[in-house]
């Protein structure tokens, strides 16, 4: 692992063996991920998040047919003249019950 500034001084031989290989970084990004994802309500949250994005990107295509040709994929593809733009959904925890 190459790495400058800041994360040079943090990320110290040893601590980060590989990507694939469990170290100590991965595990505490594992359990951060899997307590916010195990909440109660997070996963319905999602899927009304998803069902609300897909509609309004339906939208999109209905407005600008020139533009935007369709839609693919869960997680909001849309293909513009041939290119693939994808679009990342910040999701409020703290509106999660």
């Amino acid at each position: 692992m190459l790495v400058k500034g800041y994360n040079a001084g943090v990320i110290t031989p040893g601590i980060h063996g590989s990507t694939y290989s469990s170290n100590r970084i991965t595990m505490i990004v594992d359990n951060i991920v899997l307590s916010i994802t195990l909440k109660k309500g997070f996963l319905n949250h999602i899927e009304e998040v998803s069902k609300y994005l897909k509609e309004k990107l339906l939208l999109l295509i209905e407005e600008f047919p020139e533009i935007i040709s369709k839609i693919r994929g869960e997680w909001g593809r849309l293909i513009y003249r041939n290119r693939t733009l994808n679009f990342f959904i910040m999701i409020k925890l703290s509106a999660v019950s």
